[in-house]
C-alpha cells in the first residue's frame, strides 16, 4: 500500500485505522530484508536508507501489508510480509540500533 492509498483510506473510510492496523512484533513477520522482490529492480538499499532517515525524523507514516500463516511454536501469531519490504527493511535496521 503506497501513501496515496493509506491516506486515501484513512479520510474515506470511518475507523479504518482501527480496524485494519495493529501493532506486531517484527520477530513475528516473516519478510525479507535481502535478496529480490516483485518488482524487477529488486530491493534499493539507497531507498531503504532514506526511509530510515525519514522514520528517525518524522515516524512511520505507512504500515507494512502482512497476512497470518500460522503460529509459532509458542503459539504467537506469524504473519508473512505482503507488501512494504523497503519500509520493513528500514525498521528492521532501527530495531538492530535500538531494541526500543
Amino acid at each position: 500500500m503506497n501513501h496515496e492509498v493509506y491516506n486515501y483510506n484513512i479520510q474515506t473510510t470511518p475507523n479504518w485505522a482501527q480496524n485494519n492496523i495493529q501493532v506486531i512484533p517484527l520477530v513475528s513477520i516473516i519478510g525479507k530484508t535481502t535478496g529480490t522482490q516483485p518488482r524487477q529492480a529488486g530491493t534499493d538499499p539507497v531507498h531503504v536508507q532514506q526511509l530510515v532517515s525519514s522514520i528517525v525524523n518524522f515516524s512511520q507514516q505507512v504500515p507494512v501489508t502482512v497476512e497470518l500463516v500460522g503460529l509459532d511454536s509458542n503459539e504467537n501469531p506469524t504473519y508473512r510480509l505482503v507488501d512494504g519490504n523497503h519500509r520493513f527493511s528500514a525498521i528492521t535496521q532501527l530495531h538492530k540500533l535500538n531494541k526500543n
